[in-house]
């Protein structure tokens, strides 16, 4: 028996800033798997997403390694067949099995975010310049007067054929994991948003599973953003929903909410 699981949930380790360029092989295929999983989610799931796959194929390999060398930014995937944690010590091998393996679902945490900026559906939150700063949240379920450091979920997809299985939680919970563990170092509570389409009824069920609560709405328009202007017709709504959890509660309540129903190796950066 070898160290495989039928799906990892595997933290895309960071590379040096320098080394995300085509010329490196192994950054060439972290990126090139990135978009095309990218690519294939707003193709399948176009509703889901503030961009599109017009606008997003359009653009080259560059705008992916932007997004990988981003320090604050951790990338989620979901890989079948898992890749073999033996082999996750060994940096060739390991990515060798990765690029190798089917990508089927994804999701990015960026934070800790500015104390009071928020991340819109009409920017990129992939480019926006984020640092760690407290905040504190009223009305949201374990907000108190501890500081907080504010993290955001971006681009979740999951594979539609997977979607009974639990994924989506594992990808969600994987990467609030990651949050809760920076949180506990800093001695602080975690906050958490995520944007999501009125429309999306699943995701909304997902994330409400997770205890977010709805905490507003934003009007916008999917387009190119480098074309945005006032005239565009912001014709859909974003939902925003926050999540709020004291520095105790990151050690108790938190692992009686986030338990996935279906087990998942999670291979954290080598």
């Amino acid at each position: 028996m070898d160290g495989r699981a039928e799906i990892a949930i595997v933290n895309l380790p960071k590379l040096q800033p320098d080394e995300y360029i085509e010329e490196n092989a192994i950054a060439r295929q972290l990126a090139e798997k990135t978009r095309d999983l990218r690519l294939h989610a707003l193709a399948v799931a176009p509703n889901d997403f503030a961009s599109t796959y017009e606008v997003e194929v359009a653009r080259g390999l560059e705008q992916t390694f932007d997004r990988l060398r981003n320090t604050q930014a951790e990338h989620f995937i979901a890989v079948k067949p898992g890749v073999d944690i033996r082999k996750a010590g060994k940096r060739e091998d390991f990515f060798r099995e990765l690029s190798q393996a089917e990508w089927i679902g994804m999701v990015v945490l960026i934070g800790p975010l500015e104390g009071k900026a928020s991340v819109s559906a009409a920017s990129d939150p992939l480019t926006q310049r984020i640092a760690r700063e407290g905040t504190k949240k009223a009305g949201l379920p374990g907000a108190s007067d501890s500081p907080a450091l504010r993290y955001h979920l971006n681009g979740v997809f999951v594979e539609p054929s997977t979607r009974t299985r639990g994924l989506g939680t594992a990808l969600m919970d994987a990467a609030l994991d990651k949050a809760r563990s920076w949180c506990l170092k800093q001695h602080a509570g975690l906050s958490c948003s995520v944007l999501v389409d009125s429309e999306n009824t699943a995701a909304r069920k997902l994330y409400e599973k997770g205890g977010f609560v709805a905490v507003g709405e934003e009007a916008y328009a999917q387009m190119p953003r480098s074309t945005a202007s006032e005239l565009a017709e912001a014709d859909r709504v974003a939902v925003r929903m926050e999540s709020m959890w004291r520095e105790d509660e990151l050690c108790t309540k938190w692992a009686r909410e986030h338990r996935c129903e279906t087990t998942f190796i999670v291979i954290d950066s080598i």
